[in-house]
């Protein structure tokens, strides 16, 4: 097995098609307090792995920072759950 981490940096999008090839899962990580990296989940990592990766791969979503005060969570726990609905 191997893990890729590109940190969702642009700088990594030119060669994301190496991260995805022969893939049997992609794990797609967001920060629950940061609005622009769930975001960038759904306008650019997501569409990249579905056009990279072959059509049995399983998709894992993973929220980190879970342990935030309610105050500082820009991401709802329903935003999180329709997106990995969606991903399968």
């Amino acid at each position: 097995a191997q893990l890729w981490d590109p940190c969702f940096q642009d700088r990594f999008r030119a060669v994301s098609w190496s991260f995805y090839r022969d893939a049997s899962a992609v794990i797609l990580a967001f920060a629950v307090d940061s609005r622009s990296s769930f975001d960038g989940l759904k306008s650019h990592w997501i569409m990249d792995a579905l056009m990279r990766t072959p059509p049995s791969r399983r998709f894992v979503l993973v929220g980190l920072k879970c342990d935030v005060s309610q105050s500082l969570r820009e991401v709802t726990k329903q935003e999180a759950r329709l997106l990995a609905a969606e991903l399968g």
